[in-house]
């Protein structure tokens, strides 16, 4: 007998001696949940602790129900939905359902209510529902999910008889036919995926209801029974609709997600179906992963999480498909129309001619995804040559990789006018990317444990590649124009895919993943046959892909010098262009928070100085060109508004050259306008440009420059909720100060109600006015995600020799009002700041200050070290 037998054996005789009430089942019931724990870690099959699990709930309701209804006349008890289906997790819901002859409620219904109140005082998560067959076969009709839970039932307790009539009920041909059921299953289940972004790869999956969770697996039974009659997933292969191959990988997938869903119900206490960041490290320590050079143990474990998730994606989507095709589509398809000798289609579906094609000719495993690009009636493949395809990934290997044909067809389907992002999501989703590019293979799951990336790896190079040939299409030109004009003029937009296909390739391997990129887009662009300009072009790509992103968002790049020093790597425009394209597309590409119209503006503004710098001959006298043209038109505009000459430019004798260097000239109108108004002094002028060409609120402040301003104003726009991304202070020759800040609400977008920006106004400039002391502004805690995130603080100061500030580099875990309380720090220590720029990089803060002395120097080692004493004693608190 095995341990396991034995203790069953045991805890069946004790349960059976126990006093009926509520105490003692429960304690009983934890009993056994406390065994399952041991099982759990000694690693026994995820389906034994189910059902032990199961039958003990089993055993338990039915002595209870034994003891309040002992007559099985008239009533019968049922488990239904998951708990039908016999598989229980800790946390799991317990759904019930009391069945009844129709004249028997006035007899059982105060026992029945009895019977209820002991289960809840139980502590079960109980479903119940009393009704009689008629009343379910009504409710079943109206609403497809309590249908589908009457279709896993099971009797616990009760008439048998009973039981019977109700099955007969449900299977009846007009109760939920196979067609009708079907089709309604599938609505269900795109309007499932579609609320979770149609993609598994989510950083927070939920183990039931994200694509290629156990959602995904139950709903292939759910239909297939409802047609064939069968009970389980390994009953389809007794219909020839399920490969023992295919039932394998869904059984084993399914295992590992109960396992995961056991582990977490156990890990939290009560029903928990999303693996949050904060249990993700847990989970993969109850999993046996460790840490390794370059990967996170927690990396590896969601790496086998994903895997999983798109095994049982894909052959959902194709098991789906050939039920429709062999059920509801039977009797309608057309005859096949000849594409080739190898491919035909048939109803608007492509299909191999026959079953040998692959085997006979490999180069097809490519040539699928270039016919469809080349013929656009085709709505897709059908799923007997899907599954054709699947089971003959074996053939990609060198000697495929290596083949002339082979190569071709894949140069030719990046090349092609359509469908390059539609055909490697297919390619990706089929597995044929992964085995014909073993290095995109490696990083197929992997994600990154942070808040950057909202996509694993993999998936995240194919919306790089979506983002990057969007810039293509005429329909989408108006998104970003500045890039749509670039793309069509490109040489050869080829190039631009294969660096985002590289990118990212080498993520996951430690070391410098960029670098590494390199060694395997150069192997590719051999393979392929490219030149050697245009493969130096793609591996400088790969090189330098993080480059743009963070000059933009860390660098002054209104400085002559940040664009002298960015164009040293550049070189060429051609290379811009290019840099400039795959850096919009990968950020794109990355998640919704990370794209946004202010991070669109600093890349456009980068890459039009930088244009403008390459193609100048003599970069100064560019420089001083620009600010002739800038203030010009600045002017132009002023005085067609009625504003006196004179009047301007004994303003703008007040301002440096730094000054008109960092603004355009509709910049320089508003804020002109604003200065002029100032009765004196002692005035404040406060204004609030709903939206600025910087994607980001401007917020305007002049008035006597004082110590604390700077700290009294950002205290104040962080009491408004709002984020800074930016800031640039000036200090006038008449001893004025104007400040400019860029904003964004909570959301990441412009302010634009007028009644805000109306009350923002007024709280500014009261605050300003306010002579008393400043109480720094209160915060609540960031985000559930940011506290699992254990982010070290670095604190960097650099003095360049042709610069009069110092550049202060600050990267620590992202909060709510830390740059709030690194500016008081600042304040304190009576340092002044002349530019500010504000990035968040996933949970880490990457803010960058340009700060100096009172008297205008920049900061010496001992002020330095003081300094950073007390900014890592607050980023600690």
């Amino acid at each position: 007998m095995t341990s396991t037998s034995k203790f069953c054996d045991q805890w069946l005789t004790s349960v059976e001696s126990l006093e009926v009430n509520p105490k003692n089942f429960r304690n009983s019931l934890s009993e056994v949940q406390a065994e399952l724990d041991v099982w759990f870690d000694e690693n026994r099959p995820i389906r034994t602790l189910i059902e032990t699990l199961t039958h003990a709930t089993d055993k338990l309701i039915q002595l209870a129900w034994a003891h309040y209804l002992p007559a099985n006349e008239g009533c019968a008890l049922l488990a239904v939905g998951g708990y039908g289906r016999e598989a229980l997790h800790p946390g799991s819901d317990i759904d019930i359902l009391v069945l009844l002859e129709p004249d028997a409620e006035d007899q059982w219904g105060e026992k029945i209510g009895e019977f209820f109140t002991f289960l809840w005082d139980m502590r079960l998560d109980l479903g119940n529902s009393v009704r009689s067959i008629e009343s379910c076969v009504d409710e079943g009709a109206r609403d497809l999910t309590i249908a589908t839970t009457y279709f896993e039932s099971r009797l616990l307790a009760g008439s048998e008889n009973l039981y019977d009539q109700f099955e007969t009920a449900i299977n009846a041909p007009d109760f939920w036919p196979s067609h009708d059921f079907f089709k309604a299953k599938l609505k269900e289940q795109q309007q499932r995926h579609s609320r979770f972004g149609d993609t598994a790869y989510r950083i927070e999956p939920n183990l039931k209801e994200s694509p290629g969770g156990l959602r995904d697996t139950q709903i292939i039974s759910w239909i297939v029974a409802r047609h064939f009659g069968v009970q389980t997933l390994e009953d389809l292969i007794g219909v020839d609709f399920l490969t023992e191959e295919e039932f394998e990988i869904l059984n084993s997938a399914r295992d590992f997600l109960w396992r995961l869903r056991f582990c977490l119900h156990r890990l939290v206490g009560r029903k928990e179906d999303r693996l949050l960041l904060q249990h993700q490290k847990t989970a993969a320590a109850a999993f046996g992963y460790n840490d390794t050079t370059g990967n996170l143990a927690v990396e590896q474990f969601m790496k086998q999480y994903f895997r999983g998730a798109t095994e049982i994606q894909r052959l959902n989507e194709m098991l789906l498909q050939l039920f429709e095709e062999q059920i509801t589509l039977k009797n309608i398809l057309s005859q096949p129309v000849e594409l080739n000798e190898r491919f035909q289609s048939r109803s608007g579906y492509l299909e191999i001619k026959n079953p040998a094609v692959i085997e006979n000719y490999p180069p097809a495993l490519l040539e699928l995804f270039l016919l469809l690009q080349q013929n656009p009636n085709l709505v897709g493949v059908r799923a007997t040559t899907i599954r054709a395809v699947r089971s003959h990934l074996h053939l990609i290997d060198d000697g495929f990789r290596n083949d002339p044909r082979c190569q071709q067809l894949f140069m030719q389907i990046l090349g092609q006018p359509t469908g390059v992002y539609h055909e490697f999501k297919r390619m990706s989703t089929y597995g044929v990317l992964a085995a014909y590019l073993p290095e995109f293979g490696a990083v197929v799951g992997l994600m990154q444990f942070d808040l950057y990336h909202a996509y694993t790896v993999d998936e995240h190079t194919i919306m790089v590649m979506r983002y990057a040939r969007r810039l293509s299409v005429k329909k989408y030109a108006d998104e970003i124009p500045r890039c749509s004009k670039i793309f069509a003029a490109l040489r050869d937009p080829v190039l631009l895919y294969i660096a985002c296909l590289y990118h990212d390739i080498a993520k996951g391997r430690g070391g410098n993943h960029s670098e590494l990129g390199v060694v395997d887009a150069t192997r590719f662009c051999e393979r392929h046959g490219l030149g050697e300009t245009d493969t130096q072009l793609i591996c400088w790509l790969v090189s330098e892909h993080l480059t743009m992103s963070t000059v933009s968002q860390r660098k002054d790049i209104s400085d002559p010098d940040v664009i002298h020093e960015f164009l040293g790597n550049v070189k060429t425009v051609e290379r811009l262009n290019y840099l400039y394209l795959l850096t919009v597309s990968d950020m794109q590409g990355t998640s919704k928070e990370v794209w946004s119209d202010w991070k669109s503006s600093l890349l456009a503004r980068l890459h039009r100085a930088s244009l403008d710098a390459l193609q100048a001959a003599d970069a100064e006298l560019t420089g001083a060109e620009n600010l002739l043209e800038t203030s010009s038109q600045a002017l132009e505009t002023l005085l067609q508004k009625g504003n006196q000459e004179q009047t301007i430019l004994d303003l703008w004798e007040t301002l440096d050259t730094e000054y008109f260097q960092k603004q355009d000239p509709e910049s320089i109108v508003w804020q002109t306008e604003k200065m002029l108004t100032i009765e004196s002094s002692d005035s404040v002028v406060v204004s609030i440009r709903e939206a600025t060409k910087r994607g980001a609120t401007g917020i305007l402040t002049y008035t006597a420059d004082h110590s604390n301003f700077f700290w009294k104003v950002s205290n104040e726009i962080a009491r408004l909720g709002l984020n800074i991304m930016a800031a640039e202070i000036f200090t006038t020759r008449a001893g004025m100060a104007l400040q400019i800040f860029y904003v964004l609400d909570q959301e990441g977008n412009p302010c634009r109600e007028k009644t805000d920006l109306q009350r923002m106004t007024e709280q500014l400039r009261a605050a300003i006015l306010n002579s008393s002391a400043v109480d720094a502004a209160q915060f609540k805690f960031g985000s559930r995600q940011l506290k699992s995130f254990d982010t070290p603080a670095d604190i960097k100061f650099t003095n360049s020799e042709n610069k009069e500030f110092t550049e202060l580099q600050i990267s620590a875990a992202d909060r709510p009002g830390l740059l709030v309380d690194i500016v008081r720090i600042l304040a304190e220590e009576n340092i002044n700041i002349r530019h500010a720029f504000i990035a968040t990089v996933s949970e880490r803060a990457e803010d960058v200050l340009h700060i100096e002395t009172e008297t205008a120097k920049q900061l010496d080692d001992s002020h330095q070290h003081t300094l950073r004493k007390k900014l890592l004693e607050t980023l600690a608190s």
